[in-house]
Formats: C-alpha cells, sequence, structure tokens
C-alpha cells in the first residue's frame, strides 16, 4: 500500500515505491502503546486518532463501524435519556 504523495516509478513498469518520512523506533513504540491502551479500553475514538497520527495519509470516511461499539453507544445514549426522564419526573 502507497501512502502520502511522493510516489516514483522503478525499473519494472507495474511496481512503484513510495519514499515516506522515516519515524524514529522509539517515537513508534510509543504510537503502538497509545494504540494498544486504546484498543484495551474499547476506545474506537482514540484508536482513529491514533491511527491518524501513525499512518501518514490516513484519513478514514464516515462513522466508526464496529458493532460492538455501536452497541455500547446507543446503551449509553438509552442510559443517558433514562437518566433524564427520571430527573424530570
Amino acid at each position: 500500500m502507497l501512502t502520502g504523495d511522493n510516489v516514483n516509478l522503478t525499473e519494472h513498469p507495474m511496481s512503484m515505491r513510495a519514499d515516506e518520512e522515516r519515524t524514529p523506533w522509539e517515537a513508534v513504540k510509543e504510537l503502538i502503546a497509545c494504540l494498544a491502551t486504546a484498543l484495551e479500553a474499547d476506545d474506537y475514538p482514540k484508536v482513529r486518532s491514533s491511527l491518524r497520527d501513525i499512518l501518514s495519509g490516513y484519513n478514514p470516511e464516515g462513522d466508526i463501524v464496529d458493532w460492538i461499539y455501536q452497541q455500547r453507544r446507543c446503551a449509553g445514549c438509552n442510559s443517558m435519556q433514562a437518566l433524564l426522564s427520571a430527573g424530570k419526573g
């Protein structure tokens, strides 16, 4: 997969190469640890933002499509709605 805008041809007409920026290993380890923490916490918005930080050119379109995340988000909305309704009565 090629990301970024700096794509060059190679000797083979069907093969291309991307000259991409390099991230120091210590920074990569820190980014991976942050991503792992977000995954363990099921914090998918944080996972998405971590991937944006890690992968140059990564720009997801649309909402997060993960059934467990969607169910938990809806359950949280329903719980909040129930709390708001209970406070009115």
